[in-house]
């Protein structure tokens, strides 16, 4: 809906243009007009330019982070399973726990809508008796404490990272530059409408553009957002990081 938003804004701002070129008397056209408008403009493109160039940024970095994120917690899960099975029969359950776990996990990833607070609760409370049950096996020798101390600093790990994936569902691109963004391009377009010449070729090519640019506004909304909509982070090293620890 935003990028329809922004392509009707954008567009609608060239065919304010052209309207207005088509009212507006000879003197208000002339090659001197357009010399002023064209600078005025290239002003404002240029501010337009150096914001989406923010946005694309802040987008790229954002996607990076969680992408990275989804790594890292799927190595700790198999790491954490191979050191569980190293520690005995004893920490059958706390692998069952673990498998559960990375399960809904990924399932949660995979959803179209942002967790809800109820089952945030619950994948808290799930970690929480996770950890508990690291903590309540009695290790018997030197081996097995090393590994309990380990499943413990992974399983704390796997808890950061599960937090800041929960932290970072919301948009990072503050609302205000998107409207900002918008605004200038209708003005840049405007002033492209105003002095194009009147066939449907230019009108094609004003059309065609609007829909570029508003294709780049989706996209950076897109990267802002990689577990909901178009593009996604990939899922598949959870995903077999799940099949792993199910072997």
């Amino acid at each position: 809906m935003i990028a329809i938003s922004s392509f009707a804004a954008i567009f609608g701002g060239a065919v304010i243009g052209i309207v207005a070129g088509l009212l507006l008397p000879d003197q208000h056209l002339t090659s001197e007009t357009r010399t002023a408008v064209s600078v005025s403009m290239a002003v404002v493109g240029t501010m337009s330019a150096l914001v989406l160039g923010l946005l694309i940024s802040n987008a790229s970095a954002s996607f990076t982070l969680k992408s990275q994120e989804v790594r890292q917690i799927s190595a700790d899960v198999v790491q954490l399973d191979r050191l569980l099975r190293r520690y005995g029969e004893a920490a059958d359950t706390t692998r069952k726990m673990l498998t559960t776990f990375a399960a809904v996990k990924q399932k949660q990833l995979a959803a179209d809508t942002p967790m809800t607070a109820e089952t945030r609760n619950v994948m808290i409370g799930q970690m929480e008796k996770f950890q508990d049950r690291i903590i309540a096996l009695t290790p018997f020798d030197d081996r097995q404490r090393w590994v309990k101390a380990e499943a413990l600093r992974l399983a704390e790990s796997i808890a950061g990272v599960r937090w800041l994936l929960s932290q970072q569902e919301g948009r990072t691109i503050p609302a205000p530059f998107l409207v900002l963004v918008v605004c200038w391009l209708s003005i840049v377009f405007c002033s492209f409408g105003m002095f194009a010449p009147r066939n449907m070729t230019a009108v094609a090519a004003l059309l065609l553009c609007s829909v570029a640019v508003s294709s780049g506004l989706l996209l950076i909304l897109e990267m802002d957002m990689p577990f909901t909509g178009v593009v996604h982070i990939s899922l598949r090293p959870l995903i077999d990081a799940l099949q792993e620890i199910q072997a």
